[in-house]
């Protein structure tokens, strides 16, 4: 794992460079309790414990995620601040109204849930970076970007992704060099959209078999049909805003 030492190195630098190129005093970061958010914070608190800052935002969660995110912070000895955003996330449901917040369908209603929770998060995310001249730092990994396993303009809004270059085993890898709470790398990954979900559940496929097929290694035909449905179905995750030719003026 040397190879990942250094590269936490290479971190520290490429994080220091993007505050200086963005003229930002501070990282503010979403913390949920999981492995890739406390990688961030194990991370940042090595060079920028004095510049960051965790936010935990619950919506409809389950408490032991806010205890899992308190420990995460509490361990790294950086500060975070708490917005609950349950009631938040009831009123909009409520003022969009039912004809236009679900569709009858439990599981995409659950999805859709979800992903107004990620949004939501993502907005308070950058109300207090705007505030702070902070940099909003996301979590997402290899395989959550590669499959699209975020939520656009959620999780996946954000102004830097450290984490991208690396598939799921190099995370856990990275959460024992930073000296992650065995608690957190324990745990079941999960997106914290709703109770019990897990991210292995609802994309039908390991992350074992994700981070071969990332390193190029064979995978089952079973598995790699579950990889590329969520790769194919996600492009747009991944890319800007579609526009038209310019007019012929």
């Amino acid at each position: 794992m040397q190879y990942l030492e250094n590269y936490i190195i290479e971190l520290e630098h490429w994080l220091e460079a993007e505050l200086q190129y963005r003229q930002a005093d501070n990282f503010i970061f979403g913390v949920s309790g999981g492995v890739d958010s406390a990688v961030i914070a194990f991370l940042l608190r090595r060079r920028f414990s004095e510049r960051a800052l965790g936010v935990m935002m619950p919506s409809h969660s389950h408490p032991d995620d806010l205890n899992d995110a308190k420990l995460v912070m509490e361990s790294a000895g950086l500060p975070y601040h708490i917005v609950d955003l349950t009631e938040t996330h009831n009123q909009l449901m409520h003022a969009v109204g039912e004809r236009y917040n679900h569709t009858g369908d439990i599981a995409k209603d659950r999805v859709i849930s979800g992903n107004s929770s990620a949004r939501l998060r993502m907005t308070t995310l950058y109300l207090i970076a705007q505030t702070q001249n902070g940099v909003v730092v996301g979590t997402d990994n290899a395989v959550e970007w590669y499959t699209g396993y975020f939520t656009k303009f959620g999780d996946g809004g954000v102004d830097i992704a450290p984490l991208i270059h690396l598939d799921k085993e190099e995370i856990f890898q990275l959460a024992e060099i930073l000296g992650v709470p065995q608690k957190i790398i324990d745990k079941k990954p999960s997106a914290g959209l709703w109770e019990a979900q897990t991210d292995e559940d609802e994309m039908g496929v390991t992350y074992h078999a994700l981070n071969r097929h990332l390193r190029g290694e064979a995978v089952t035909e079973a598995e790699l049909e579950r990889i590329n449905y969520w790769h194919e179905r996600s492009h747009h995750k991944r890319a800007m805003p579609r526009t038209p030719q310019k007019p012929q003026r």
